[in-house]
Parts: C-alpha cells; structure tokens; sequence
C-alpha cells in the first residue's frame, strides 16, 4: 500500500509521542489498517514498543542520565502512581504524574526528560483543575520492575528504591524532584503528603 511521505511523518510522530498502533488510526481517521502502520514505523526505523520492549537499565545510565533519572523518582515518590490494570490478561500497568495547572514548568521538565531518557514524549491531559501526564503501560512496568510500588504509597510502604541512587548527586536528584512535586514555600519550606 502506498502511503504519502507526510503521512508517515505523522504516524512516527504520534508513536513517538506514545500514541497506540490503535489510537494513531483513530486519529488519522481509519485511512490506513493497523498493520500499514506497523509496516511504516518498521520501515522508518523506529524503535517498536510492546510487551517485550526493554528500556535502558538505571544501571546502564550515564552519569547525567542517572541524575535525571534520580530526579524523575523524586518526581514519581511525590505526585505519581501506578496500578495494576485488573481487566488485563497479562501483567499491565497503568500510570501517571499530576501537577497543579500553575506548574506547567514543571510539566515541560518532566517530558524533556522522558524524552531524553527513554526517547518517548508522554502524553499530557490538561483536566479540571491538573495537568495529568500519562506514560506508556511498558513504562509502568518498567517502574514496577525496579522496584517502584504499585498502588498506594504511605509512611508505612514508602519502598524508596535507596538502592538506585548511588552517589550523593543521585540523591540531591531524588529530593530535588520529591520537593519540587511535593513542596510548598512561603515563609517556612513545607511538604505536604495526602
């Protein structure tokens, strides 16, 4: 099947974003089949996602890498989840960061660094009174296989991946995101945890 030049250019750009197979048809509007998709994204040389897909190692980070890394957990300890999607017939999780609507600078680093580490852009929901950022379901049990927890955390299940951050760089990384999610400041620094 012949598929025009820009189309394609859309269609890697929307997987690259994170966008499904599935949801990339929807939004082209059903004119090419989810296997033509797979075919061009295939044929462009993009790296596929799916149950199999591997991320690169925390281990396997560069220095500057593993501190945005850090910083990311730190990010995840303080405003991020992720569950277990009950309905799934196999191991799949669900996930997302939420940030009050006045910390979209925040928002734009977190993404900047998903992009840079894990060369995907998740996929922000401005909702009522959030900003939500969803990431891919492999993603999310990527998190939960280094040791991340699902479901709620609480002072009694805290697990914070100590192990992870190595160095005092990693660890000023992992509080500068938890304070930034979690911290207030006006005339006293404050951390709020609901």
């Amino acid at each position: 099947i012949f598929m025009e030049n820009t189309t394609k250019k859309l269609i890697v750009s929307l997987y690259e974003k994170g966008y499904t197979i599935r949801e990339i048809e929807i939004k082209i509007k059903c004119k090419y089949r989810r296997e033509a998709i797979r075919t061009a994204l295939k044929r462009s040389g993009t790296n596929m996602r799916g149950i199999n897909f591997r991320y690169k190692s925390p281990n396997d980070f560069t220095d500057q890498e593993s501190i945005l890394f850090s910083e990311l957990l730190g990010y995840f300890y303080g405003d991020g989840h992720i569950s277990k999607n009950k309905a799934a017939t196999f191991e799949e999780y669900n996930g997302s960061l939420s940030f009050a609507l006045n910390e979209y600078d925040l928002v734009n680093k977190v993404t900047n660094i998903f992009t840079s580490l894990f060369r995907f852009e998740p996929i922000v929901y401005r909702l009522k009174n959030i900003y939500s950022i969803r990431f891919k379901r492999t993603f999310a049990r990527y998190l939960k296989n280094i040791g991340y927890p699902v479901g709620k955390k609480s002072a009694i299940n805290p697990r914070l991946p100590i192990y992870l951050l190595k160095d005092k760089e990693m660890k000023i990384g992992f509080i500068r995101g938890f304070l930034n999610a979690e911290a207030g400041i006006n005339k006293t620094l404050t951390v709020q945890q609901s």
